[in-house]
C-alpha cells in the first residue's frame, strides 16, 4: 500500500502536470471504485478545472473549480497514471480523465479494486478527513507524540499504524523507524522510556523525509504517474529482509505476524 512518501510524490508529480487543466471528459469503467453515482461523478467533474493537488495522510486530494474536491485513496494496489492517449489502456484501468489541449490522460488503475474515488463539496472536506484520519505525522509536535505514546498500553507497531492517531505511516516506515530507534515492534507503548520515544519520533521524521526525497519505495504496486520508480527501497534495513543480516550487528533479521501484518526486526538491536 502506498504510504505517506509515495502519496506525497504522486501529488507533487500531478500538481506539476494537471493544475490549471480543464477536464473535458471522464469515463468510469467500473462503478464500484466511485463512491458517488457514476452519473453524478461525471457531471461534477466535466468541464471543471484543477486548482490544486495535495495530500492528507494517504489521501490524494484534487481541488476543482466550483468548490469541489476529488478524493482518491489507493488502498493496496491502486495507481494514478498520467500517460499519453497513445499508450494502450492497461487491464484493471477503472477511471479515465481527459483534459483539454493535451494528449495526456489521468488513469486510475487498481488490480485488487479496494481503492476508490469520491467527489465532495469543499465545505465537507475537513469533516470527511476528521472522520477518517488523525494529524499528518510531519505536522505532529514531539510533545503530542510523547503524550499519545505514553498514555496508551498498546503494541507500539500497532499504535503507529493507527491512522486515527498518526496519519500516513504504514507497514514499511513503521518497521524501518522502529529499527532505527532500536525499539522492538511488540513492545508496549507505555513501557517506552523518554529516550526511546525521542529516538522513535526522530527516526520516523527522518525516514519519511528521506523517502519523500528519494521518490518513495517501489515495492509491490507503487509507481509514479509516469510509471517511473522510487528508490527508497534500496535503503530499507529490515522491511522484507527476513533471513538477511542486520546492517548493524549481523544478527539474522526475523519476521513475526502482528494483527495479520508482518513485522521485521533485529532480535539483537531491538530487544
Amino acid at each position: 500500500m502506498p504510504e505517506l512518501p509515495e502519496v506525497e510524490n504522486i501529488c507533487r508529480f500531478l500538481k506539476k502536470k494537471i493544475v490549471k487543466k480543464q477536464i473535458s471528459s471522464v469515463s468510469v469503467r467500473l462503478n464500484k471504485v466511485v463512491k458517488n453515482s457514476s452519473y453524478a461523478f461525471i457531471r461534477y467533474l466535466k468541464d471543471k478545472s484543477v486548482s490544486d493537488v495535495f495530500r492528507r495522510g494517504k489521501f490524494i486530494i484534487i481541488g476543482l473549480s466550483a468548490k469541489y474536491y476529488l478524493i482518491t485513496h489507493l488502498k493496496i494496489s491502486g495507481q494514478l497514471l498520467y500517460l499519453s492517449k497513445k499508450e494502450p489502456v492497461a487491464k484493471h484501468t477503472h477511471v479515465i480523465f481527459n483534459f483539454k489541449n493535451t494528449e495526456y490522460q489521468l488513469r486510475f488503475k487498481d488490480v485488487r479494486q479496494f481503492g476508490y474515488m469520491y467527489i465532495i463539496k469543499s465545505t465537507e472536506l475537513e469533516g470527511f478527513l476528521a472522520s477518517k484520519i488523525g494529524p499528518d505525522f510531519p505536522d505532529l509536535r514531539y510533545k503530542d507524540f510523547k503524550a499519545i505514546i505514553s498514555s496508551r498500553k498498546r503494541i507500539i507497531k500497532s499504535l503507529l499504524l493507527d491512522q486515527k492517531l498518526f496519519s500516513g505511516i504504514g507497514n514499511i516506515y513503521a518497521n524501518e523507524a522502529l529499527f532505527k530507534a532500536g525499539v522492538h515492534p511488540a513492545a508496549s507503548s507505555s513501557s517506552l522510556t523518554q529516550e526511546q520515544i525521542k529516538k522513535l519520533y526522530s527516526a520516523i521524521n527522518s525516514i519519511l523525509s528521506e523517502a519523500i526525497r528519494m521518490g518513495g519505495s517501489s515495492v509491490d504496486d507503487y509507481i509514479l504517474p509516469d510509471t517511473s520508480l522510487g528508490s527508497f527501497q534500496n535503503k530499507h534495513k529490515v522491511y522484507q529482509k527476513e533471513g538477511g543480516k542486520c546492517p548493524r550487528c549481523s544478527a539474522i533479521i526475523e519476521r513475526v505476524k502482528q494483527n495479520g501484518r508482518s513485522s521485521w526486526f533485529c532480535p539483537h538491536c531491538q530487544k
